[in-house]
């Protein structure tokens, strides 16, 4: 799931930030699915035929929103099929609209999104749609015992934060999430036995819920700022269950997390349905010193035989290096701008770039830590430089070969006043978390040690702390956190970090130091170590 999730965000670097995220689920009360139904069946006795038309309207959606620019014009968009334990699919979709038909004003959301329920007299197939399928709880007051009621700070609220408050135009909010037009109308409606409005409808597009009578929650990002955590969203992974194994005797109770497959799932893979595609196709490419990329073997051959399949066997880098030892003239790519222009072909003993006929795809190398070196180091390099036909060529600056790659970074200036830091930091921000982004920082700071951390700090402490408004309002009830309380508490948590391998900020002076006492205000220790 994780390599899935950062080609999803490779695709994010070529187009700034998904327009749409898009999730439908089953509906078992389908026409398609009833009527094959034999008499006392429902759609639980049918894992097969609910597997079977879910995947028939999944190519039904995919298709109006690809082929029929309901949205407007596709560049790329990314699913992945899950399940619910109560058997039902459904699947998330991010969409990516080209340019000039990106989401920009409130007039533009208003035209794809609407959280109202319709005129139930004038649009009365709709309304049933919206009414069955798109209201949430109701919660609340109204029903405090709703699965989605929680206690927050001693307060009993819904975890999806319903019902919303009437709002009479489109807003978009500085944290990424929109807030949707619902306007008090005075209608009030009677669903499950209590009475709902606006407030409680599920953020939707009018045309597709009318046309497949099911839950279809639509959202518009407005901002890169909710991108990372929409992507990671999509990719939390499959169901588990806990199973509790040992004795009334063991002091210690040991928990296996066990994956949970339901009936319809183990339809869907018995069918060989696609669980997750992506567009424009994202070729990952091959990050190895010399000598030192993946070799498949027969465990049972002889040394003499590995090491001679081995000379056979070539790599993505090690053909593109290839390619331009015997074409020095050819037009100079980066690697990683390498598949936009040619074709990885995987032959035995004939793995070679063919150039690029028709179509599109995005390059992502695989990653390499700063504590990493060398490796590191060449990974810089090939995301800047073009066309070198060897491993050795790239130690080559302005006529001088030097001994090492972190070497020829300098010579090259990638190295001065923290280049290099900079350069990861910019990248891993369109990719990694918060937490990830933290974490990486103490190990530049630990292991790596910058000239200017202060620098790098200020350069990408908003980057570092996207999720510290988010934590909090819910650590510490602060709704609107301002730009310093991040900063502030990002630092903390900074220092905390630090704290598990026995240092502190104070090692890394001028580096700026938290002012609020956060540990003393936030109290329980436990609960700050799981933050």
């Amino acid at each position: 799931m994780y390599e899935i999730y950062q080609d999803s965000m490779a695709i994010t670097r070529y187009n700034p930030h998904p327009d749409i995220f898009l999730t439908a689920t089953a509906n078992p009360n389908w026409p398609e699915i009833r009527n094959e139904l034999k008499p006392h069946q429902t759609a639980t006795d049918r894992p097969d035929l609910v597997a079977r038309v879910f995947e028939l309207k999944r190519q039904a959606i995919m298709k109006i929103i690809t082929e029929g620019s309901h949205f407007g014009k596709v560049a790329g968009y990314v699913y992945t099929i899950e399940f619910q334990k109560r058997g039902l699919p459904h699947m998330h979709v991010l969409i990516f609209l080209q340019g000039i038909d990106k989401i920009r004003t409130p007039a533009q959301v208003d035209r794809f999104v609407s959280a109202t329920f319709p005129d139930p007299l004038g649009n009365a197939a709709l309304f049933s749609t919206i009414s069955r399928c798109m209201v949430h709880g109701p919660c609340g007051s109204r029903n405090p015992d709703a699965s989605c009621m929680v206690t927050k700070n001693g307060t009993l609220i819904c975890k999806a934060r319903f019902p919303r408050s009437f709002v009479t135009t489109t807003q978009m909010g500085k944290d990424g999430y929109l807030i949707y037009k619902r306007p008090d109308t005075g209608l009030v409606y009677r669903i499950g036995g209590h009475e709902v409005d606006n407030r409680d409808v599920v953020p939707h597009n009018p045309y597709l819920s009318s046309m497949f009578d099911c839950h279809i929650n639509v959202e518009v990002c407005a901002s890169v700022l909710a991108v990372k955590y929409i992507h990671k969203y999509i990719y939390k992974g499959h169901d588990l269950t806990t199973l509790v194994l040992g004795g009334p005797a063991d002091e210690i109770q040991q928990y296996l997390d066990s994956r949970y497959i339901g009936p319809v799932e183990a339809a869907w893979h018995l069918f060989e349905f696609p669980m997750h595609k992506e567009s424009p196709h994202v070729e990952r490419l091959s990050l190895h010193l010399k000598g030192m990329h993946m070799v498949l073997f027969n465990p049972n051959d002889t040394p003499e035989e590995i090491e001679a399949r081995a000379l056979l066997q070539r790599s993505k880098l090690t053909t593109y290096f290839a390619y331009y030892t015997a074409f020095p003239d050819a037009a100079k790519f980066t690697y990683l701008d390498f598949p936009q222009h040619f074709v990885w072909k995987k032959q035995l003993h004939n793995n070679r770039w063919e150039p690029r006929q028709k179509g599109f795809a995005i390059g992502r190398m695989y990653f390499a830590k700063p504590n990493e070196g060398e490796q590191f180091y060449l990974r810089l390099l090939l995301t800047i430089v073009k066309g070198f036909p060897s491993f050795e060529a790239l130690k080559v600056v302005d006529n001088v070969l030097y001994p090492t790659y972190k070497d020829a970074c300098i010579a090259l200036g990638l190295l001065e006043d923290d280049q290099e830091y900079s350069i990861r930091l910019e990248e891993a921000s369109i990719i990694q978390t918060g937490y990830q982004l933290r974490r990486l920082f103490a190990i530049l700071l630990m292991e790596c040690s910058p000239i200017h951390p202060e620098y790098l700090w200020g350069q990408y402490a908003l980057q570092i702390c996207d999720d510290v408004s988010y934590k909090l309002q819910t650590a510490f009830g602060i709704a609107q956190s301002t730009t310093d309380q991040i900063k502030d508490y990002g630092l903390f948590l900074l220092d905390r970090l630090l704290l598990e391998s026995g240092k502190t900020l104070l090692d890394y002076l001028p580096m700026p130091l938290p002012v609020s006492n956060w540990s003393m205000e936030f109290g329980n220790r436990l609960l700050l170590e799981q933050m």
